[in-house]
């Protein structure tokens, strides 16, 4: 439980300045950076969205750290077009979850985040890590 609040606490700041969305039937805030994206959920979600991310290292790790229920399905297609993760990550109360992805080819990705009625609190994150 406690690794969960530490997790929330790290999205919180994270997601700190960056611009909240009004998605399908809640809000996501998206904070995309060179190596580290943060995908912020509150309230329901579903439906997929694709973003373009920057991977300087080659291989990524997806951490999950939500309060609520339901499923994302989080897929990463690197640069050479390859998919090296795609997991769908469920939640029942608190998820504190992470996996790594296959290593890939390093610079623009392909985040694909297929949400299946998540309702809760927390965030999706993706971080570049050396293979």
């Amino acid at each position: 439980m406690r690794t969960f609040w530490v997790l929330a606490l790290a999205t919180s700041v994270a997601l700190a300045g960056c611009t909240l969305s009004q998605g399908e039937g809640g809000q996501a805030g998206v904070s995309n950076t060179r190596d580290n994206f943060v995908y912020g959920v509150q309230g329901a979600k579903s439906g997929t969205e694709s973003h373009e991310w920057e991977n300087t290292k080659g291989a990524g790790v997806v951490r999950l750290a939500v309060q609520g229920s339901g499923s994302v399905r989080v897929k990463m297609v690197d640069a050479a077009g390859e998919t090296v993760f795609d997991k769908t990550l469920t939640v029942l109360g608190q998820a504190a979850q992470e996996a790594k992805s296959a290593t890939g080819k390093a610079g623009k990705w392909r985040l694909t985040f297929t949400f299946s009625n998540l309702n809760g609190q927390g965030a999706v994150s993706v971080r570049a890590v050396d293979p």
